[in-house]
């Protein structure tokens, strides 16, 4: 949805995208009344993402790699990768 959110409003700026991920991120769980931070010892709910950074994540519609509900891993892929014969 971030992706598609910043392509269709035509946002090109590392700037504007980071935003679009905090929009996403941050801010969501700010409105859902959840911390914004993961701590050691907290139980943290998020999705690992296959990028360098929040901009590459968004930009290149990033493969989720893991994903973490309460703490609890709830799935995994494995990185995409080439193979030739």
């Amino acid at each position: 949805m971030a992706n598609m959110y910043a392509n269709i409003t035509q946002l090109a700026k590392d700037e504007q995208i980071a935003e679009v991920f905090d929009m996403i991120g941050k801010n969501t769980a700010k409105l859902l009344s959840r911390q914004t931070e993961i701590k050691v010892g907290a139980q943290a709910t998020l999705v690992v993402l296959e990028a360098k950074d929040a901009v590459a994540a968004i930009r290149t519609n990033s493969q989720a790699i893991a994903g973490f509900k309460n703490g609890k891993q709830t799935f995994c892929n494995e990185a995409a990768r080439i193979c030739f014969e």
